[in-house]
Parts: C-alpha cells; structure tokens; sequence
C-alpha cells in the first residue's frame, strides 16, 4: 500500500542565511507554531565572525542542546564505515521511513546532482548538507528541505532510486546521518539567566562557553569585523556575501522579537523593544544584495545598529536582573 508521511518543518522560516541552524529553528517553530517565542527569546543572542573560512564567516548559529532535559530537540549520530552500514542496512530506503515513521528528522550531507535534473546548477558535485522531512509513495521519492545558492530553504525531491548513490557518493569513508527527534512533552521555557549570560558576552565581545573557538570576534566585534569585511569587499569593486547580510538581519530580527516578548512581560521597558525595532528596521536594508552604489548607505545603517545597541542593551540586560531579584522565591 502506498503511503506518505511529512513531518512538521516551517515552510517559510525567519532564519534562513546559516543552512546548519536554519534546519533546527525551522524543526522547532514548525512544531510548536506560535509557541515559539520563549524558545528563541533565549537563541540566536551572540554572534561570531570567522576570518579564515568561506562557508560561513558571520554566524548566529546555536543548537538547542540535546543532552540537556529542558530541551526540545533530541539528537542522535551515526557515524558507520560505509560496508559496515550496508550490511545493517541493506535497504536504505526502507531504514529511512521507518526512522521518518518514528518523528525523527535525518540530516546528511549529499551531492546536488542527485535531485531532479531541473535545479541541478555548476555546483552539481557539491556536497551539502540537507534535512528529509517526509517521503511520498506515489512519486517515489523522499521529501527534503536543503538551502540553495541564494540562501532559500527550498523543497526538492529525492527519488528512491537515487538514495543509495547520494549516500555512498562522498569523499570519505564514512556514512554520517544526524538524527533529530522534537520532544512534544518539553514545554518551551526562557531560561533568564542563560539571557543575561548571552546578552553580556554579545555586549563584552566574548563567549563564555569554553568550547567555542578561542581568539574569534564575538558579539559587537563580531558586527564591527562584518562590516569592515564587507567595506574590503566595496574598496575591491565586489560585492559582499549576500549569506552574511542577511545573517545581520535575522540576528537583529530575533533580538526585536526577544525584547518585544519581554516588554510584553514587563521584564524590559517598552524603550527597549522600541530600540530594538528601529535597529530591526534600520538592517532590513541588508536583507537583499545590496548594488555597490548603496553599500556606503548600508553601512552606515549598519554602524548605527551598534551605536543604538550599545546604549539600549546594557539597561535592558540590568532590567532583566531586576526582574529576576523581584520575582525570587523568599
């Protein structure tokens, strides 16, 4: 009998520059829908800018942590050598809706060219990583969401038949599947003190989870870094990464929708979210590549993104902290 089956996965996602993290939030809101807001009021708090690489250099990347019992994603990794895995599964199609039966996401990393022919582009050979939602019986193909060269989460089919060269076809000797299983009894909670934690390290340039790279620009340097990058880039007569603007302004949306949620609460004043918005709508003009004759205006707006942060978070994060005092248990 043929069958299909979709799991939850927001089909027009707020953050969708950093492929990695933009797969977990769409996992997350997809579920839990409106809900979502005490969930991401605590995420995508500091940032980070990585001189040495291409893939990513301005990142708000953050996974919700899976070995912690407050949080909503479960994670699971197997990491086979590629015969080991064909004698305990033989049938890959049939262990992927059967892991798909069970509410489990699976996250891999494949070559373009085995999706339709239709979106296949100059980078056919590139290996990328993708998210299989779901799989559909009457066409014959596994349903995942993977970003495309323009930093859209788009939808694609991946015939059957296709599945098992997509899995073998890879560099290394191993096969990686990252499995992740959303816990429908976890409640969405904002950990207020991890809030103040972030928000002080995004404000002191730092990052106090030791196992991130030491010695990378962080928080306000981090932006400071984005834009110098991207002034290099004008002087060269280029233009700069769209991937990266675009991270600028989701990571200046989801601090609106923090400090909206939380004057909504009376943790911060009503200033704070006004701040907050006019620094939301000023890195909007990012959001699109920019063409070189608007670039000194878009960093301009970008540069007074900082001068506003600067003067608004250090009061709202003191606003946090009196909240937390008040409302102790005595």
């Amino acid at each position: 009998m043929e069958k299909s089956l979709f799991l939850p996965f927001d089909a027009s996602p707020a953050l969708e520059s950093d492929y990695r993290a933009a797969y977990l939030y769409a996992i997350v809101s997809g579920n839990i829908g409106e809900h979502y807001l005490p969930w991401i009021s605590e995420k995508y708090i500091n940032c980070s800018f990585n001189p040495e690489t291409e893939d990513q250099k301005f990142s708000i990347s953050v996974w919700d942590n899976p070995s912690s019992r407050k949080g909503l994603m479960q994670y699971q990794l197997i990491d086979l050598k590629k015969e080991v895995f064909s004698d305990f599964h033989p049938d890959p199609v049939a262990f992927f809706k059967t892991v798909l039966s069970l509410g489990v996401y699976i996250n891999f990393e494949f070559r373009w060219k085995y999706l339709p022919s239709h979106i296949q582009n100059a980078t056919g050979e590139q290996l990328q990583e993708g998210v299989v939602i779901g799989y559909d019986d009457c066409k014959q193909s596994f349903v995942v969401k993977r970003s495309d060269p323009a930093c859209r989460l788009l939808t694609y089919e991946l015939a059957y038949r296709n599945l098992e060269g997509a899995l073998y076809d890879t560099t290394g000797p191993q096969i990686k599947l990252h499995f992740w299983f959303y816990r429908p009894e976890t409640v969405p909670k904002t950990d207020l003190s991890a809030v103040v934690r972030y928000l002080q390290d995004y404000i002191h340039s730092r990052h106090s989870r030791v196992r991130n790279p030491v010695g990378l620009p962080y928080g306000f340097c981090a932006i400071e870094a984005l834009i110098n990058d991207c002034r290099q880039c004008m002087e060269r007569g280029e233009l700069p990464n769209t991937q990266y603007l675009r991270s600028f302004a989701e990571h200046k949306y989801f601090m609106y929708l923090r400090m909206q949620n939380f004057a909504s609460q009376q943790i911060v004043p009503e200033k704070a979210a006004f701040s907050a918005q006019k620094v939301h709508l000023l890195a909007n003009c990012t959001r699109n590549q920019p063409e070189l004759g608007t670039l000194p205006e878009v960093f301009a707006a970008m540069t007074e993104t900082l001068a506003i942060e600067r003067e608004y978070l250090p009061a709202a994060v003191e606003s946090i902290q009196a909240f937390q005092q008040s409302n102790a248990p005595r």
